[in-house]
């Protein structure tokens, strides 16, 4: 059953994916040789969420499978999100406009992928899988990227699509943190606790689109950080209470916020966002604004997150309980 959750959430990211390519992208597109604004390319934004959906819910079936997440299959799953951006960029270049067509391809190469991943057999038990620190980093990742999928802005807030667009890229998220917080989760408490917050972050999202443009920075904020606050204590495969470690939680309450603004300063200083929309053969942005890629925002956030909570997990629990990088939980 967890496998077919699992499915699920990467079939619903394809078809977002096509969708959001073949329908929306076109929308944002400018025309009459006008240069884009700040966030003229949310489609492209929403779209890469969708492949991180997609990515969480592939590392936790990798993780869950009986050949476990190897190095040689963590590889595979990086080249593969490589391939699946670098097919983005071609079809955006390409302005497809066969939205089912395509909506049935996606559908089909990741079940294929699904299908190659999970061949060596049925999932071992919670205790034969090892330890969490995969499912927990797809876990930081979604957390760090839904509420930025779900403010996401656009230079005139105005597009009628634009707000069911965030919520679906927000939603798709949440359960794909569901998705790997149950991979994650050691015991039925924490396992209500990660079905309680989901349905917290589908609600956190759609009042996201409530609060009005240029003020969800605190709001996304507090989400984002809640959200990291919960994926610790949840994904640890240990007894400990989680008052017991407060620079976890003191590290995502404040280094969440922090984390993206460094993440989007430094998009600033290094030009992948505008390579990337060059790649695209889409108009570049005007000097006065800036290009931005939020989903690639979330998923340094993510990462980075997950490993101040594996480094704070470890000096915490490490001395007295022989916590190290062979042991249980985050130092897994």
């Amino acid at each position: 059953m967890a496998r077919i959750f699992g499915l699920m959430i990467a079939w619903a990211g394809a078809v977002f994916w096509a969708v959001g390519l073949t329908r929306l992208q076109p929308l944002t597109e400018p025309v009459g040789g006008k240069v884009a604004s700040n966030n003229t390319y949310w489609a492209r934004d929403l779209r890469w969420m969708a492949i991180v959906a997609i990515a969480v819910a592939f590392v936790v079936a990798a993780r869950s499978s009986a050949a476990g997440l190897g190095r040689v299959r963590a590889w595979c799953l990086v080249a593969g999100f490589a391939a699946a951006v670098a097919a983005d960029l071609v079809c955006d270049r390409l302005d497809v406009t066969a939205t089912i067509p395509f909506a049935v391809g996606a559908v089909v190469v990741v079940t294929a992928g699904w299908l190659a991943l999970n061949r060596s057999g049925p999932a071992p038990s919670a205790r034969a899988a090892g330890p969490a620190r995969a499912a927990v980093l797809a876990a930081a990742v979604a957390a760090a990227a839904m509420p930025l999928a779900a403010a996401i802005e656009s230079p005139t807030d105005a597009e009628a699509s634009l707000d069911p667009a965030a919520i679906g890229a927000g939603v798709l998220l949440a359960v794909a943190w569901l998705y790997a917080m149950l991979a994650a989760a050691p015991s039925r408490p924490r396992t209500v606790l990660a079905i309680a917050m989901a349905v917290v972050a589908v609600v956190a999202v759609v009042l996201l689109r409530q609060v009005a443009p240029g003020a969800r920075f605190g709001p996304m904020s507090a989400v984002g950080a809640v959200m990291l606050t919960v994926t610790a204590p949840v994904g640890w495969d240990r007894r400990e209470s989680w008052w017991r470690c407060p620079a976890v939680l003191l590290s995502a309450l404040v280094g969440y916020p922090f984390a993206v603004v460094l993440t989007v300063l430094l998009g600033m200083m290094l030009p992948v966002p505008a390579i990337m929309t060059e790649l695209a053969g889409s108009p570049p942005v005007n000097g006065a604004d800036t290009d931005t890629l939020y989903a690639l925002t979330g998923v340094l956030t993510g990462l980075a997150a997950a490993w101040i909570m594996r480094r704070s997990a470890r000096s915490s629990f490490g001395s007295k309980h022989g916590l190290s990088a062979g042991g249980s939980g985050l130092g897994g």
